[in-house]
């Protein structure tokens, strides 16, 4: 109970050894790329010539940030849309990642531990479905272990059960063995069943 209480304080922000620096970086150069593109059509429409727009703007405006106002909010919106169409690729990249993994996960749910996650070779995620795919197999092999020893267990007994022979002992153990061997059966074919 007490475990489930106690929050987990992250100690290292930034992992080397996972995909984030990666994303990071992406993220930061669509960052950069939409302040360079807001500042570039900002210096387009600051760079025309002054003394045209000037006697324009003289007559109908009163404050200097009317002129500037609407360029500065269609530079803006036109940043925010180029770097919102390179997101949606980058985090893509993740979220396609996240799906497919929880699809197949799925499936290993439903028994059939020899399913593989495979990623497609851009996406992210690739050391988290490489662990999930090791667990299994440890998984997988274990379960095969248990399944030889409980045919070994059956061979054991069937060859007891020869060697016992007739008698009213004997018969009772016999049938306690027959039950024991059918349940070993019955975990063999189930072990078997959720480990192809």
């Amino acid at each position: 109970m007490a475990d489930k209480d106690k929050k987990v304080a992250r100690r290292r922000y930034f992992l080397l050894n996972s995909s984030q620096p990666e994303i990071f970086s992406r993220i930061l150069i669509l960052f950069m790329l939409a302040v360079l593109i807001t500042a570039w059509a900002f210096y387009l429409m600051a760079n025309r010539e002054i003394e045209n727009e000037w006697y324009k703007a003289h007559s109908t405006l009163k404050y200097v940030s009317q002129m500037f106002l609407p360029w500065l909010i269609m530079a803006n919106i036109a940043g925010i849309a180029i770097v919102a169409t390179f997101l949606i690729f980058l985090t893509h990249k993740i979220a396609g990642a996240s799906y497919r993994i929880k699809k197949d996960l799925e499936v290993i749910k439903k028994g059939n531990l020899s399913k593989k996650i495979k990623l497609r070779k851009k996406d992210q995620l690739h050391d988290v479905a490489e662990a999930v795919n090791h667990a299994f197999e440890e998984i997988r092999e274990r379960m095969e272990k248990v399944a030889a020893s409980v045919i070994d267990m059956e061979m054991k007994i069937n060859s007891t059960l020869y060697y016992l022979g007739d008698g009213n002992d004997r018969e009772r153990a016999r049938e306690e063995a027959a039950k024991l061997i059918s349940d070993i059966r019955h975990v063999k074919d189930y072990l078997e069943s959720i480990a192809p």
